[in-house]
């Protein structure tokens, strides 16, 4: 039987472990907006080790409240 421990000590050394692995890496690029997510997807289809960061919840910018289209009226 697994304790909390056990459980608690495996999700943690998974999450450091790959964290360490993305300190070494060729390229960081800042910012999950859609130029951001394109350069990384085809620098990382060519080899390069790539990490994004991203201070937001969640990646696009400002699509998802419009902000690519220019809309009227936005409702999140």
């Amino acid at each position: 039987m697994l304790d909390d421990v056990v459980i608690s000590r495996a999700i943690i050394e998974s999450y450091l472990r790959e964290i360490l692995e993305d300190l070494e890496c060729d390229v960081v690029v800042c910012g999950a907006v859609p130029s951001g997510l394109c350069a990384s997807y085809f620098l990382n289809k060519d080899g390069f080790k790539v990490v994004v960061f991203e201070r937001a919840l969640r990646p696009g910018g400002g699509m998802p409240g419009g902000g690519m289209m220019f809309n009227k009226i936005v409702i999140q």
